[in-house]
């Protein structure tokens, strides 16, 4: 249940079921008394398997909500999606053609105009126009598991993507991944050298030499535990000069 700034409470109700198929009674409910009654704000395709209703934190009205419908079997067949409001329940219109079962979405601080969708069992998903008038959805490929179920920003760092899922724990990404940065090189006097990079926990990084800044190579790859790792060239044959590179891996 959320409680709007005009005090109206908003909740949506998920699915039943009675003599073998959903009954009519899923959706969208607003009170304007204090819980006292409710009124129902859905469309008829939310009718039979809500989710989730979320609230555009960027909207200070309050009047963009998106809610997240299940299309399953029986009478929910087919109804599966995101559904967005712009008139506080008023009328409704679904915004996806693909997704057949949303299970949630957000809007993260850091972004204001992109759209995160969990789905049952297609993934997690993203659109970077939520408010065009046909805003378009596309698989996030980096996130592995079929079923996430909510996203949150990290209330300290709002680059930071944070996933929730229903059987494979919790993830976290970058709306923007950061990029590493070598912070010292210490030459020993037999010729090798140590060189300390900085990252972000988690990320891959190829440690690239060069001779010349024409030719390139990898010459290690390296998972960050802790946002610090270190690099030991010890090529005690090399020119008098080589060039370093820290860069993300795919």
């Amino acid at each position: 249940i959320r409680a709007l700034n005009d005090g109206t409470l908003l909740c949506s109700y998920s699915a039943r079921i009675s003599s073998g198929n959903f009954t009519d009674s899923s959706g969208v409910f607003i009170s304007e008394n204090n819980g006292a009654s409710w009124i129902d704000r859905s469309a008829a395709g939310m009718r039979y398997y809500t989710k989730d209703v979320v609230v555009d934190p960027c909207d200070p009205a309050q009047q963009r909500w998106y809610a997240g419908v299940w299309g399953e079997w029986g009478y929910s067949s087919g109804l599966g999606g995101l559904y967005q409001t712009t008139n506080r329940g008023v009328s409704w219109t679904r915004i996806t053609t693909n997704l057949n079962a949303v299970e949630s979405c957000a809007i993260l601080p850091g972004a204001s105009n992109t759209l995160f969708v969990t789905t049952e069992a297609q993934g997690l998903w993203i659109c970077a126009n939520r408010l065009a008038p046909a805003p378009v959805f596309e698989e996030v490929a980096g996130y592995p598991f079929r079923f996430p179920t909510r996203v949150f920003s990290n209330p300290w760092n709002a680059n930071e993507v944070w996933v929730t899922s229903y059987g494979n724990g919790m993830r976290m990404s970058w709306l923007s991944e950061p990029a590493p940065a070598i912070t010292s090189a210490d030459l020993s006097s037999n010729g090798a050298c140590r060189l300390e990079m900085s990252a972000e926990s988690g990320q891959k990084i190829v440690m690239r030499v060069s001779d010349d800044l024409a030719l390139w190579r990898n010459a290690a790859t390296n998972f960050v535990l802790d946002r610090q790792v270190s690099f030991d060239d010890s090529n005690e044959t090399a020119p008098l000069r080589r060039f370093y590179s820290a860069e993300i891996g795919p």
